[in-house]
């Protein structure tokens, strides 16, 4: 990974999907589905400016549209799911907000060398031994303090 990548990955990672969650959960609003409607909303309407020229039928109805659709209904149903989560009694961002991105990169750290043959180094099985770890540990921490 060059360094300009590095670069993206960290703002991505801290600035915007990282910062998204810690400042919906400042929103007064408890009701789940109008909070992911609202969050996923700005997003989507945010796209719609860079697809001029870009879409067509042919695109939805390819294979590859149609992988991205069924990549999409997952993408949707945590979307669905997680304002749930940050309205139930007990939740605490800086834990939820800490398993669910080690989840999702234990989840690529092991479906990529399974389904798209990604490299497999003992230094990606060590840290990826580490975020599991770090999960349990999380989970434990959580179920203890209730």
């Amino acid at each position: 990974m060059d360094t300009i990548s590095l670069g993206l990955v960290l703002v991505i990672g801290l600035a915007f999907w990282g910062g998204w969650p810690l400042v919906a959960q400042a929103s007064d609003i408890k009701d789940p589905l109008v909070r992911g409607f609202l969050v996923n909303a700005v997003t989507a309407i945010g796209f719609l400016p860079f697809l001029l020229g870009k879409m067509s039928g042919g695109v939805l109805n390819s294979s590859g549209g149609r992988i991205l659709i069924v990549a999409g209904l997952f993408n949707f149903a945590g979307h669905l799911l997680f304002p749930k989560l940050q309205t139930m009694a007990g939740s605490q961002v800086s834990i939820y907000m800490t398993m669910i991105p080690a989840l999702v990169i234990a989840a690529s750290a092991v479906g990529g060398p399974i389904f798209y043959a990604d490299a497999v180094t003992i230094p990606k099985i060590f840290f990826t031994l580490i975020i599991v770890i770090g999960i349990i540990g999380l989970a434990y921490t959580s179920v203890s303090l209730n």
